[in-house]
């Protein structure tokens, strides 16, 4: 199907088979369809459930086999349109190359076939392909832009790679790769990074709620919370439109400019109030030891979110940070 109650429009689904031949449009076989953006994922994920009552999905033309059905591996040409916002989600071999890496959920109903298949972008299977090796030793935003740009893509140049959307640091950080895949070491990098631009007063000692690594339909990208929250676009002093997400229980009406993109789904809160937990991963202050094994000496950084909280960013206007249960000094943390 081309349209939805939530006033998207899919134009285009096309299917290029294994080993070769002239893509498949397989529109018409589009029963849903789903997007996923998320701040702690790399990579944009898309589920979309097809239905077939004609047995084209079982007999897409192969130059290698004859002829198969969906297999996993396809690469796919997708445009959804949204008319009310006037945006276009584009995934093609020109800018976001995507592909099938699963198919599952396959049932028979009467004269139909239904099931689903997962597509993910070229970067997540390049992820898992790629190793990450040597020592870094620059800023954590720049080590984050050599590891995308000479590790993921091996020095190519890709559009989902743009320096403007990975934020430098105010801080280096020495360390091996390890052998580690590059999608594991940004997101380990991410609670390590302080903010370098002038919105944080960050430093070692005083907190901060620290970076993200995830992909959205601009390409990658490695921001700081602080300056998601400010609005600020980085290395400059201009201010962006930031969009207004709400909750309702109600969909709108179809033709509404707030419909879809606009509306958050309905908040789940893991948790609300826990000193418990919060004594142990030490929320309300600890103390930090960190052994630097090149220099062969240790650091100490005392942490206290008394000092901390009013330096951060926050989603509301308090500024008040929460009370120490008896003053303790919750915990203590060694790392190299």
């Amino acid at each position: 199907m081309s349209e939805s109650y939530f006033n998207y429009k899919i134009t285009k689904f096309l299917v290029e088979p294994l080993g070769g031949g002239d893509p498949f449009d397989l529109i018409n076989c589009i029963s849903s369809i789903q997007y996923f953006e998320d701040l702690f994922s790399p990579s944009i994920f898309i589920t979309m459930t097809l239905v077939d009552s004609s047995g084209i999905l079982n007999s897409l033309p192969n130059k290698e086999q004859g002829r198969e059905g969906i297999r996993g591996g396809e690469r796919v040409s997708l445009v959804i349109e949204h008319p009310a916002t006037k945006e276009t989600i584009t995934l093609d071999e020109t800018k976001n190359t995507y592909y099938i890496y699963k198919v599952h959920g396959s049932t028979t109903q009467s004269t139909k076939e239904v099931f689903t298949i997962d597509l993910c972008p070229a970067e997540v299977f390049m992820n898992e392909t790629s190793r990450v090796i040597g020592k870094y030793k620059n800023t954590i935003g720049q080590t984050a832009y050599d590891i995308l740009k000479k590790v993921l893509y091996e020095n190519k140049d890709n559009a989902n790679l743009k320096k403007e959307n990975i934020e430098d640091t105010a801080n280096n950080y020495v360390f091996y790769g390890n052998i580690k895949r590059p999608f594991t070491v940004l997101t380990w990098l991410c609670p390590k990074a302080i903010p370098k631009n002038s919105l944080s007063k960050s430093t070692p000692e005083k907190g901060t709620a620290g970076f993200l690594f995830y992909q959205n339909k601009n390409g990658f990208n490695f921001r700081s919370v602080d300056s998601l929250f400010s609005g600020f676009k980085l290395n400059t002093t201009n201010k962006v439109g930031i969009a207004t997400y709400f909750y309702t229980e109600q969909a709108p009406s179809p033709a509404s400019i707030d419909s879809n993109f606009r509306i958050s789904s309905m908040p789940v809160f893991e948790k609300n109030v826990n000193i418990m937990e919060n004594l142990r991963i030490g929320m309300y202050s600890s103390k930090n030891y960190f052994f630097d094994i090149n220099a062969r000496k240790f650091n100490v950084y005392n942490y206290t979110l008394k000092e901390s909280y009013p330096l951060m960013s926050h989603a509301s206007k308090s500024n008040t940070p929460p009370q120490i249960p008896l003053g303790l000094d919750s915990r203590i943390i060694l790392q190299d």
